[in-house]
């Protein structure tokens, strides 16, 4: 049998018009398709019902004012569309989708089988969530600054928030919204998120966003939630806001009443209120900034001490040179210069858990700094320096302690081996990669050159042996290194 299809011109389109008005509902049971040129109004007061796919084609323009009720899917090929201020139903008996750039009035879902949102799709006056999910993927939901919730929230109607995709919330000013997240992953979790803004600046177009995931924060160990929520923004300055995260007791890992809300990322990791065990909700208030929130046990910072010498600086007997400008020195006290430590995964040397770009290096070799103990698992420990080759530890470290320590004093506590040694015994970093692009060689010479034809002075990568000046010593040192083909080891 073959399927017949409606395709709106111009006439039926103001057929239909007449239609809707005269008899107050229409039923169209046929596939339906919209062409190029045609534009199709459902007027207020009226309500139209498709049975099968609905498909608007580009060029061509459709106008809800009163209800549109959707059994099937709604395709729309146009770049951006205007739906109007009317109701679109998604009420079929299988998974529904809706398709395009679409700007809608009121969205309602009545469907158990869910609607997968196939663009980008904005909400101006409601979102009634009767029965179903809406699953985002990789596409945002966005409702404007007068939208609200309606209908019945909870694990059997909410929106699939587990992709790239967000649900996202315009505001007009201070004020509270309720997200209404959850995943599906497995068993289907409610994990709803509340934002209240005290104060801020809200732009045109300003949006506070919610995605999630049903995992643990990657590294925590000991009493956490298999669970983060991730916020964002857009067009909002100086925002101070509470927010409020509700989680299942499924999530919980450990003993609940030691957890804490969490904010993760950005780094360093911030502990804000105990965990509600009642409600089952974690709290953060005074929020000034936006990123990723979990639960885990209050944070007791850990300490870790590295030893090790940059070949530049190296003085002898275990002391380093202060690294100087052209007037002198550059840091004070016993600081010899700065270094960036990182936190690699065990498992995935690619995934940074935790770096700090401003570790002070004194001139007995020592970089001291003070992290979150949420790391608790073991990291490949990687050190970075202006105009030195990347050092990493030979194998992953446990963090499951609260001090941690590891000298790079011979060559296997290095990855690769990779450590000099000097002539009075000690292993220092390679020197002389200033463009730090993992190797030695013509470039770093060449770019050591130039600053010197130009007498170059003060705290530049260039200045190799850090005395402030570009000159001979430096490119020596370079070009030793170079000859043997000296570079970064990395996992």
């Amino acid at each position: 049998m073959k399927t017949r299809k409606n395709y709106f011109g111009t006439r039926a389109a103001i057929a239909i018009v007449l239609l809707t008005c005269n008899l107050h509902f229409a039923s169209i049971e046929a596939q339906n398709v919209i062409s190029a040129g045609t534009n199709v109004t459902v007027i207020a007061g009226t309500v139209v019902t498709s049975s099968q796919n609905l498909s608007v084609q580009n060029g061509a323009g459709l106008t809800v004012e009163g209800t549109l009720i959707l059994k099937k899917n709604f395709v729309n090929l146009n770049t951006t569309s205007n739906l109007g201020q009317g109701s679109i139903e998604f009420s079929g008996t299988v998974p529904q989708a809706i398709s395009g750039q679409n700007t809608i009035g009121s969205l309602v879902l009545n469907n158990a089988l869910g609607l997968d949102i196939g663009g980008n799709t904005t909400i101006n006056t409601m979102l009634s969530l009767q029965n179903g999910h809406i699953r985002l993927d990789g596409n945002n939901l966005t409702l404007g600054i007068l939208a609200t919730i309606s209908g019945s929230p909870s694990l059997n109607s909410m929106v699939i928030a587990t992709g790239a995709g967000e649900l996202r919330k315009s505001f007009s000013g201070a004020g509270s919204f309720t997200y209404p997240v959850g995943d599906n992953s497995g068993t289907a979790e409610y994990s709803p998120v509340t934002l209240t803004f005290t104060s801020g600046s809200f732009a045109l177009g300003n949006y506070a966003g919610v995605k999630l995931t049903n995992t643990a924060y990657p590294g925590i160990t000991g009493n956490y939630l298999n669970r983060c929520w991730t916020l964002t923004q857009n067009g909002i300055s100086a925002p101070v806001y509470d927010a409020v995260f509700q989680y299942v007791t499924a999530d919980i890992v450990g003993n609940e009443p030691d957890l804490s809300c969490t904010q993760v990322l950005p780094a360093p990791a911030i502990t804000y209120n105990a965990a509600n065990t009642t409600l089952h909700q974690l709290t953060a208030s005074g929020l000034s900034s936006f990123g990723t929130f979990t639960g885990a046990q209050a944070l007791i910072d850990k300490i870790v001490n590295l030893s090790f010498h940059l070949e530049g600086l190296y003085a002898g007997n275990g002391l380093m040179n202060k690294a100087r400008n052209a007037t002198g020195n550059q840091f004070g006290g016993n600081i010899a210069d700065k270094v960036r430590v990182e936190l690699h995964q065990g498992a995935n040397y690619a995934t940074i858990s935790y770096s700090d770009n401003n570790v002070d290096l004194t001139t007995t070799g020592i970089a001291s700094l003070t992290i979150p103990s949420i790391h608790n698992g073991s990291y490949y420990l990687t050190i970075k320096h202006r105009n030195s080759v990347t050092l990493t530890s030979k194998f992953p470290v446990s963090f499951s302690g609260s001090t941690i320590n590891y000298s790079f004093d011979t060559p296997n506590k290095a990855y690769g081996n990779n450590l000099k040694q000097m002539s009075d015994g000690q292993y220092v970093v390679f020197g002389g990669d200033s463009n730090q692009d993992g190797v030695v060689n013509v470039l770093d010479i060449s770019a050591i050159g130039n600053q010197c034809t130009l007498f170059s002075t003060g705290y530049i990568a260039e200045d190799i042996n850090g005395d402030g000046m570009l000159d001979a010593m430096d490119l020596i040192l370079t070009d030793n290194n170079a000859s043997v083909f000296v570079s970064a080891k990395l996992p």
